[in-house]
């Protein structure tokens, strides 16, 4: 085992470094802990400092980045739409002017009743079988949405249509349809809530038709 060897606080930002230049060329977790313990002398324990270390430092920057990530993008989109239409690279000028487009919501349709309806959806419940119910109003809702947006064009309007169609099939089970039928029942019949008696084979009477013909059940 090798000998545990903190190291002073330079020594511990270069192992820093080191981890997070293996982790950016694609080595798993596992093997930077391993090289970082053969190479400085420490513990496996250590090593795995130095990668949290790692992570701890790409979330601080990400959550720095975050309010200026969308705008950077946008930033870069457009001079590189400006230089592919410059080389008259149509087909890319094209592709980033679909996705400047997108990102600055100008294919967004605006639903009045769209928060009345997340409103009236609520939360999704804790039992499985409300949430599968949950589940297929989230789904027509989508659909809804799909057919009143003037947006989309009616091949891909027809293809998602028939894709929500066909999850909404799929989750509704039979025991759903048991579950309706069964309510139905208890509201037409409310005497049927019980379990119906059941009357013994032996005590019907035998059908005249049978051998030895009709005599009680008793007399057997």
């Amino acid at each position: 085992m090798p000998k545990d060897k903190q190291g002073s606080r330079i020594d511990i930002e270069e192992r820093v470094e080191k981890a997070e230049e293996m982790l950016c060329a694609g080595v798993s977790p596992g093997r930077v802990e391993r090289r970082l313990a053969d190479e400085y002398g420490v513990t496996v324990r250590h090593a795995r400092r130095y990668i949290t270390r790692v992570y701890r430092r790409w979330q601080k920057q990400t959550d720095k980045d975050a309010p200026h990530r969308r705008e950077k993008i946008i930033r870069q989109a457009e001079r590189f739409y400006a230089k592919a239409l410059a080389e008259k690279q149509f087909t890319a000028a094209a592709n980033v002017l679909n996705l400047l487009a997108r990102m600055s919501g100008a294919f967004t349709v605006r639903d009045p009743d769209r928060e009345k309806l997340l409103a009236a959806l609520g939360p999704p419940p804790d039992d499985p079988t409300l949430a599968l119910v949950y589940t297929q109003k989230v789904m027509m809702f989508a659909l809804r949405e799909v057919i009143e947006n003037p947006s989309i064009d009616p091949e891909r309007r027809l293809r998602w249509i028939a894709e929500i169609g066909s999850k909404i099939g799929m989750t509704y089970p039979r025991v759903l349809i048991e579950h309706k039928l069964d309510t139905v029942e208890k509201k037409l019949d409310p005497a049927a809530e019980g379990p119906a008696e059941v009357t013994p084979v032996r005590a019907l009477p035998r059908p005249a038709t049978a051998r030895g013909g009709a005599r009680s059940a008793d007399n057997e």
